[in-house]
């Protein structure tokens, strides 16, 4: 097995964990809260203030360099 084969399957095998990880560091340095949607794949990124629209750009951004696109949807 490749290295790249072994970091995919990790990936997979690692995923909800992975996704709790995220979510707690866009917790901790954005102040976003967010919900997961196993059934689509889609965490769902919400903030009670409405200044806060630029760390929620920065939190999807976070997300969607760390996810790919096709795994996992970004919404909020």
């Amino acid at each position: 097995m490749t290295e790249n084969e072994r970091q995919f399957v990790e990936s997979i095998t690692n995923f909800e964990s992975n996704v709790k990880k995220a979510q707690l560091y866009i917790k901790e340095n954005y102040g976003i809260d967010s919900e997961f949607d196993i059934q689509d794949s889609a965490i769902h990124l919400t903030s009670s203030q409405a200044e806060n629209a630029l760390m929620l750009a920065a939190a999807r951004e976070y997300i969607s360099e760390t996810f790919n696109d096709e795994v996992v949807c970004v919404m909020g």
